[in-house]
């Protein structure tokens, strides 16, 4: 394992994997852009052209239906078993993982395509076996480098492969977080949840099983957001959080950010979702001169303390972690 860089993201050589990875990707956007009218296919190939390794993190985070799930956990199972072996027999593989998990006009199309361009790119492509290993690292650092950039960590985190590979890709050219990489992290984010995403999202609220008149209440904050309206979504969704945490918890909660942090690790996520929340969201806010710019403190929010208007990255952060705690699962005990 070679040592961390201190002054960047990554290390080299886990940077030069990705790197190898991204020219897969590359190869197959006509693939994808061929495939965007078939029913399905973006979903499928989004899974495929995701960097080896990366698949086997993000494969439980993804909120997926079940033919879906298998369909992307077969092709990640071929591709991180058979990269080494020949060619001819990974396409073999991998056309017959598709045909016994679905029988669609999209494996029928996809059997057609001459994907022989492709096999000289694998066979001189230098696949390091030890890249699924290193999961764990890249993991930390992305979830770190979200928390330094004041955004929960949950945001890129549940999104689909372009958030996260873009997310990466900044990551990868930045040496420490800058004034410059948050900026840049804060327009990836903010671009990615368009108008039909948070419509999605509230649909995906309605269907959860929180109060008829909480669902409509929380529905009404999405709407505000899209309206601009910041400072409407922040002071309600804060004063939301602590009830819907202990709604989750068996018996006696605890202190608000002891319940968290069991739910969070009861639900297998790393502590920092835990600590952005305590530290950042309950954290101390004493005064307008404590307030984090992007950060709805609830303290801060329950004082009124405003350095300026809310932006719309506070707003995105409150609507997220919303969301995170509406999809936490009840502990067991």
């Amino acid at each position: 394992m070679s040592e961390f860089n201190p002054d960047g993201f990554m290390p080299d050589e886990l940077r030069k994997s990705i790197e190898n990875s991204n020219k897969i990707k590359q190869s197959l956007e006509p693939l994808l852009e061929a495939a965007k009218n078939i029913p399905s296919a973006s979903d499928i190939m989004n899974n495929l052209a995701e960097p080896m390794g990366l698949a086997a993190i993000r494969m439980s985070s993804f909120h997926i239906d079940t033919s879906t799930f298998h369909i992307a956990n077969s092709i990640n199972n071929i591709l991180s078993s058979s990269l080494t072996a020949s060619i001819p027999s990974v396409l073999e593989n991998f056309s017959s993982a598709l045909t016994t998990t679905i029988n669609s006009p999209f494996v029928k199309w996809l059997q057609e395509i001459d994907l022989s361009p492709l096999t000289d790119i694998w066979e001189n492509w230098s696949f390091d076996p030890t890249l699924a290993d290193k999961h764990d690292e890249l993991n930390k650092i992305y979830l770190t480098a979200m928390h330094d950039a004041k955004w929960f960590p949950y945001a890129g985190w549940i999104a689909d492969v372009k958030l996260f590979a873009e997310v990466n890709a900044i990551l990868g050219s930045s040496r420490g977080m800058s004034k410059r990489c948050e900026k840049r992290i804060d327009k990836a984010i903010l671009s990615y949840y368009t108008k039909a995403k948070i419509k999605h999202m509230k649909k995906q609220w309605r269907k959860s099983d929180l109060t008829p008149h909480v669902k409509k209440a929380l529905g009404q904050t999405l709407e505000a957001y899209l309206r601009k309206e910041y400072a409407l979504v922040i002071p309600f969704l804060a004063t939301m959080w602590e009830g819907m945490i202990k709604s989750k918890i068996v018996g006696n909660a605890g202190k608000n950010q002891d319940a968290f942090k069991r739910l969070v690790d009861e639900n297998g996520y790393d502590d920092v979702f835990s600590d952005f929340y305590n530290n950042m969201i309950i954290g101390p806010c004493y005064s307008i001169s404590d307030v984090i710019e992007g950060v709805p403190n609830r303290h801060g929010v329950a004082h009124s303390w405003y350095a300026k208007y809310p932006n719309q990255k506070a707003a995105l952060n409150a609507i997220l972690l919303t969301d995170f705690i509406i999809n936490l699962k009840p502990n067991k005990s």
